[in-house]
């Protein structure tokens, strides 16, 4: 599936200068690994325990813009969306996640359990984190930091959820959030998309995004 980036650039192609080439290698490998999500865990983060379909999981969350996973007892349902959390906060910078659930320890399970865990799997990870995790849930501050910007924030389910706007909004155990905190407080935070700093550019202002890039960036 996609292509193969280090057979894309030759890295001792001399007719390129040694830094152009390496950011031109950066570019291939961020764009193989946005559509294989599941090589990005195990070629960079150096995860390889996942089973075939939570790497078919993973690959369809980054493919949807609307994605419910319903799965029994057992399955690491909120491991693999800790996972997807990573992901895409890694892969694109200054993404704003928000996180609720029905229940208020169970959204917190993403910072005080999995991303622990994640990071025990993958020292890099540690290194893509700000600082430390924060278990509040009482101010507007990120729970958890990334070093490119992009942050997550653990919300709960109530009238009262205030988290300013994200560009994803992950609803864990959704059947126990009522409609109407849904409708009128969490769904209005997913207000807009990620807006990367490139677009601010003068040569993009009438770049016309790809339907699959506009599921992240606009």
């Amino acid at each position: 599936m996609g292509f193969i980036p280090n057979q894309d650039i030759n890295p001792d192609d001399y007719s390129l200068p040694k830094s152009v080439n390496m950011v031109k290698q950066y570019e291939l490998w961020i764009a193989y690994w946005r559509e294989n999500p599941h090589r990005f865990v195990k070629d960079y983060l150096k995860i390889d325990s996942l089973k075939p379909f939570q790497e078919y999981i993973l690959y369809q969350m980054m493919r949807s813009h609307n994605f419910m996973f319903l799965a029994a007892r057992g399955l690491g349902k909120t491991f693999l969306v800790a996972l997807f959390i990573v992901i895409v906060c890694i892969l694109y910078p200054g993404t704003k996640v928000v996180v609720a659930a029905g229940n208020k320890s169970q959204a917190m399970k993403i910072v005080t359990e999995k991303m622990p865990e994640l990071m025990d799997m993958s020292p890099i990870l540690k290194e893509e984190i700000k600082g430390n995790m924060r278990t509040n849930m009482n101010d507007d501050k990120a729970n958890i930091e990334f070093i490119n910007g992009s942050w997550v924030k653990i919300v709960a389910s109530n009238q009262g959820a205030r988290s300013g706007r994200a560009n994803l909004l992950i609803l864990d155990e959704f059947r126990m959030i009522e409609y109407d905190v849904y409708s009128q407080a969490l769904r209005r935070m997913k207000a807009n998309r990620r807006h990367p700093k490139y677009l601010n550019k003068e040569e993009y202002q009438d770049y016309e995004l790809t339907p699959e890039a506009k599921q992240w960036e606009g």
